[in-house]
């Protein structure tokens, strides 16, 4: 497994030592990396954009305290399968990650530029950069093959032969020869391989139908390098097309050994060419589907470079220019990669995209990660973001994890995820949990022993003492001293299904109101009783609703709590909170 363990940045821009460990931050699954304004993503992303190719190169003004006597540092702790436990060093001296990792950064392309506005008037004027993909276009190569030649070499074996033009297209099976130069093409040159080819091509003609091919019999088929060339050959993309006899397979092995005529470089410089040919293709399909512009937005060539060139920021919507220079970075992290390991930051892009781009970019980013995937490529995608998932729902990938970089002091409590999870069974004792417990009840239901042994999670004897204990746990939140957010969450509902029950004057309403489902739609009950609901209680609903509906996934329960812990840790939500707590007086009995 290919797995980060922890990134350490010293002395860039706002952060003398950001420290970072993980323990699940794993290759082809994207990383959200969720922080507030101001912990320091903007420093993960300029560190790795300031990478070189043997240094960590800062601008001035990146470094921490502007002073250049700060010196900065990358450092990475990651295992890789081919390399093992790695800690590899980025500073203005070297770039140890190069060796083993290629790294991008994909962020805005918008820039400011000076203009005139006549005289001496000057005025900033926003662009968007151009993205490079090739700085030189590979050069068109003649590829020695021609399945006429092969047809009319043998009349007798002509329909054997299989057209490979298709086959010979794909990049990962060039590759396949490519690695294996040497075998193929010194097979093909070999003097003994030649007179057993020709023996080969004789003593098929000789037996003349299909039928009476034996394999094995023919010292062709038996030699060394040709076994170990027919086996690499099996292994090509969509090979079982090519074939549908031993016979067809010896002549297509043959006809593929004949393409190493090319020298090494040419054969290079042909994939090349292919793969330039065929990214050229797919980006401009892709740039076409989502260019609602109706001007033209596509790569081109352009000064011996082939370049994605850019509208005016003022003639295209922020939404598509964003999720369109997103497209073609990617494509262009594909044409770069050199490693079999990659770390791709992507520095907030999705932050600022409305529902459809944000699908699209998430699809083509996973996309991404599986065409690399296919080609033997791992890559660590790591997503900035200032917005949390758990709240906006946002992410929709399959291989995605949440990694909240802000440290989160708080105490977990058991009890309440089991009472949590409890209720999702759907029983009679689940629903007095829910009744009860998770939401406001002016009874104070006394749980019998029996049941308090089946829940095995609450040390409370009533839902007094529960509202009570809740309660307490707020306190401690609002002293600021560590407490449960999940129970601080079930206080506020509490508080607020009980501020709202007292507000109803009419008693069937009161009952209503009780056995009425879920916080929202009690709420929405009131009103429609002429109840004046506080506009709070409705900005409260992302904390009680998202944070107390947990699942058996451990990892999601803890980025719940974590994400519950966030959104408590602002001081606008704590004086909401402390207002409330003031307004709301329980009734408790003695346990």
């Amino acid at each position: 497994m290919n797995l980060i363990k922890g990134i350490t940045i010293k002395n860039v821009k706002g952060h003398s030592n950001l420290s970072l460990a993980f323990t699940d931050l794993v290759a082809n699954y994207v990383s959200i990396f969720v922080a507030p304004n101001g912990f320091g993503k903007s420093t993960i992303a300029q560190s790795f954009k300031s990478l070189k190719a043997n240094k960590l190169e800062l601008n001035k003004d990146d470094f921490f305290e502007n002073k250049v006597e700060n010196i900065p540092e990358i450092e990475l702790n990651i295992i890789l399968e081919e390399a093992g436990r790695l800690k590899l060093t980025a500073n203005p001296e070297k770039n140890e990650l190069k060796e083993y990792l290629y790294t991008d950064v994909i962020t805005s392309l918008l820039t400011a530029k000076t203009a005139s506005a006549g005289g001496t008037v000057k005025y900033a004027k926003m662009a968007m950069k151009n993205i490079v993909l090739y700085d030189s276009i590979p050069s068109k190569v003649e590829f020695p093959y021609d399945i006429k030649i092969f047809r009319r070499s043998s009349k007798i074996l002509s329909k054997h032969f299989v057209d490979l033009k298709e086959l010979l297209k794909d990049t990962e099976n060039l590759y396949l020869i490519y690695e294996n130069y040497s075998l193929f093409s010194g097979f093909n040159l070999k003097k003994r391989s030649q007179k057993l080819i020709e023996e080969f091509y004789n003593s098929v003609s000789e037996i003349g139908i299909e039928e009476n091919f034996v394999y094995n019999e023919h010292g062709l088929t038996n030699n060394s390098d040709f076994i170990e060339i027919c086996r690499i050959v099996k292994s090509f993309r969509r090979i079982e097309h090519y074939y549908s006899s031993e016979l067809e397979l010896v002549l297509t092995i043959l006809q593929i050994i004949s393409i190493t005529v090319l020298k090494k470089s040419e054969l290079s410089g042909y994939i090349k060419r292919i793969q330039y040919e065929k990214i050229k293709v797919e980006l401009n399909e892709q740039l076409k589907i989502l260019n609602t512009t109706n001007r033209t937005i596509k790569a081109k060539e352009k000064s011996g470079k082939f370049i994605v060139e850019f509208l005016s920021p003022n003639k295209i919507s922020n939404g598509e220019r964003d999720v369109l220079s997103f497209i073609a970075s990617l494509t262009l992290f594909k044409i770069k990669i050199n490693k079999n390991v990659g770390i791709l930051i992507i520095d907030e892009i999705f932050d600022y995209l409305d529902g459809g781009n944000l699908l699209v970019a998430q699809f083509y980013l996973a996309k991404l990660i599986e065409e690399l995937k296919a080609e033997g490529k791992f890559i660590f995608p790591i997503v900035l973001t200032h917005l949390d998932p758990m709240l906006f729902k946002n992410f929709y990938l399959k291989r995605q994890r949440i990694h909240y970089l802000k440290h989160c002091s708080y105490r977990e409590d058991e009890g309440i995820i089991n009472l949590l999870l409890y209720r999702n069974n759907k029983n009679d004792l689940s629903d007095k949990v829910q009744k009860y417990l998770l939401h406001y009840h002016n009874d104070n239901y006394v749980f019998t022993n029996e049941e308090k042994t089946i829940l095995n999670c609450i040390e409370h004897r009533s839902s007094y003492s529960f509202y009570e204990a809740a309660q307490q746990e707020l306190e401690k939140y609002l002293n600021n001293q560590e407490y449960s957010p999940l129970m601080v969450l079930c206080a506020t509902r509490i508080m607020i299904e009980k501020q709202i029950f007292d507000l109803i004057t009419d008693d069937n309403a009161k009952e209503d109101f009780l056995s009425t489902h879920t916080t929202n739609m009690k709420i929405l009950f009131a009103e429609s009783k002429g109840v004046n609901v506080p506009g709070e209680y409705y900005l409260l609903q992302p904390l009680y609703n998202d944070g107390l509906h947990l699942n058996q996934n451990t990892s999601e329960t803890q980025n719940k709590i974590i994400s519950s812990y966030l959104k408590l840790n602002n001081h606008v939500v704590s004086s909401i909170l402390q207002r409330l707590d003031e307004q709301t007086l329980f009734i408790l009995q003695s346990r």
